[in-house]
């Protein structure tokens, strides 16, 4: 046995420091690495987490329902120029604008037929000053829409359509207790816009389903949200808990590595006692 600077080597090779023990420290200095990771990772999984439920309401109320409500228009459009082209067909547009004796009985009954199949709140018809020429509520026939949509929009041969909310007015001042689309969908003659259809589409019950449909889906997201979230919180306690036990694990392996090295130490003074009497 021969005694190298500050390391001791035995008869098998192997070489000892007199201040250490081999293979303790790099183990352990692993594990807490594994540990500090692990106590950063998940306070910043339950800060996300919370942030997430936070943010769904806001998502929902600034981009989920008006998303609904524009693809609702769309559809309701998409359909109203499809009606208003079906009625078309049943309108000899010939002159200037639409006269009463261009709504012809065939027409009213196509109405009348279209009004109960397609969830129609109501329909009426205007010619090109604006005078109502027709419609399912008898009592408006005669009176004009003088408003500036329809001179600067609709006779200039564009659709104008919004949504009306329940207990709000339509764009002619009407309360609805109902939500409903009011489109305007003008009427072309062989060269011009000679008057114009309006359609309300009772969307109540459409509206409503996906109302239900994002109901239950926030829920199931808040419940999973939650869940996650007291998952995460367990885990941190119990990753606070597993780090208190390593450090009272780790100050007695430093307390004892002292102890050893100690040993190692003393052992290593009488080998070298030994040594210098041997020689």
């Amino acid at each position: 046995m021969t005694i190298i600077g500050n390391h001791v080597n035995n008869s098998s090779g192997r070489v000892f420091s007199r201040f250490s023990v081999p293979g303790q420290a790099e183990p352990f200095n692993n594990c807490r690495q594994a540990v500090m990771l692990q106590s950063k990772s998940l306070p910043f999984l339950v800060v996300v987490a919370v942030a997430a439920v936070v943010f769904l309401p806001v998502y929902i109320l600034t981009y989920l329902y008006p998303s609904i409500d524009k693809l609702l228009i769309q559809d309701a459009e998409h359909h109203a120029r499809s009606v208003a082209s079906h009625f078309s067909l049943h309108l000899d547009a010939a002159g200037e604008h639409l006269r009463y004796r261009d709504i012809t009985p065939e027409l009213k009954q196509e109405i009348a037929l279209t009004v109960s199949n397609f969830s129609l709140e109501k329909l009426k018809v205007f010619s090109a000053t604006g005078e109502i020429l027709f419609s399912t509520a008898p009592e408006e026939i005669g009176q004009v829409n003088d408003q500036d949509y329809f001179r600067s929009v609709v006779m200039r041969g564009k659709n104008f359509t919004k949504m009306v909310r329940r207990n709000t007015s339509t764009l002619e001042g009407r309360t609805v207790t109902r939500d409903v689309i009011e489109t305007y969908v003008p009427i072309f003659g062989r060269d011009r816009v000679v008057g114009a259809f309006e359609i309300y589409y009772d969307i109540t019950e459409l509206r409503e389903m996906f109302g239900n449909l994002i109901h239950r889906s926030t829920i199931v997201i808040y419940g999973v949200s939650i869940l996650l979230i007291t998952s995460l919180l367990i885990s941190l306690f119990i990753l606070s808990k597993n780090i208190s036990a390593r450090l009272r694990t780790e100050k007695a392996l430093v307390e004892r590595e002292k102890e050893l090295e100690g040993l190692v130490g003393q052992r290593t003074a009488e080998l070298s006692a030994a040594s210098l009497q041997m020689e």
